[in-house]
C-alpha cells in the first residue's frame, strides 16, 4: 500500500485494501462508504496586519495576482481548487511557500511573508488577531464538507447519536448513498 498523503486512511474488507481520504471534498463513490453532505464552505483570504488590501470589503483573484502566495502542497484538494480559480482568471499565483497545514500558512501570513486562502471555518473557529480575514469573490472557491462512514461496519449507538447531532447541527445533512 502507498501512503501519499497524511489525510489518507485505510480500511480492509474481504482482504482488499482501499486508500480512502478521511477529509475529502466532493462525493466519494466507493460502494462500501456512505457519504453525508454537511455543508458548503467558502474559502477566505488571510492578509497580514497593515496590508494595503485590508480596507477592502472583499477581494477578487485579480487582487491577489502579484502578491507572495502561500499554498498547500500538491495532493490537497484546496490547492487544486485555488489553482483552478487562478487559471480561470488567466493568472498565475506568485507561490512563495508550499505548506501541509493551515496553521503553518497562518503563521507565515502573521509574519508578513505572504497571503493565503483557507477554509472559512478554519479561521472562524478561533481568534486570529494578527491577520485580516477577507471574503473572496469567486464562485469557484467553495468546498463541500461530508461525513463519511463505512456501511458494513458496526457503529455503537453513541456513534449513531453523534452522527445525528452533527447532521442536526448542520441542518440535517443529506445522505448520498448512491
Amino acid at each position: 500500500m502507498e501512503w501519499k498523503h497524511l489525510y489518507t486512511g485505510c480500511f480492509s474488507r474481504d482482504f482488499i485494501l482501499y486508500n480512502v481520504p478521511l477529509f475529502k471534498q466532493g462525493f466519494i463513490d466507493i460502494q462500501e462508504l456512505e457519504s453525508i453532505f454537511l455543508y458548503e464552505e467558502n474559502l477566505v483570504v488571510l492578509l497580514p496586519k497593515n496590508h494595503p488590501l485590508q480596507s477592502e470589503a472583499s477581494l477578487t483573484i485579480e487582487n491577489l495576482q502579484h502578491l507572495p502566495f502561500i499554498l498547500c502542497k500538491e495532493g490537497y484538494q484546496t490547492r487544486i481548487d485555488i489553482i483552478k480559480a487562478f487559471q480561470n482568471a488567466s493568472i498565475h499565483p506568485n507561490i512563495q511557500f508550499e505548506i501541509e497545514r493551515f496553521e503553518t500558512a497562518y503563521h507565515l501570513v502573521e509574519s508578513s511573508l505572504g497571503i493565503t486562502i483557507v477554509p472559512e471555518n478554519y479561521v472562524n473557529a478561533s481568534n486570529h488577531p494578527n491577520v485580516h480575514i477577507k471574503k473572496l469573490e469567486s464562485p469557484m472557491l467553495k468546498r463541500n464538507v461530508y461525513l463519511v462512514k463505512n456501511r458494513s461496519r458496526y457503529l455503537p449507538p453513541v456513534i449513531h447519536r453523534s452522527i445525528e447531532t452533527i447532521c442536526a447541527f448542520h441542518e440535517g445533512g443529506i445522505l448520498n448513498s448512491e
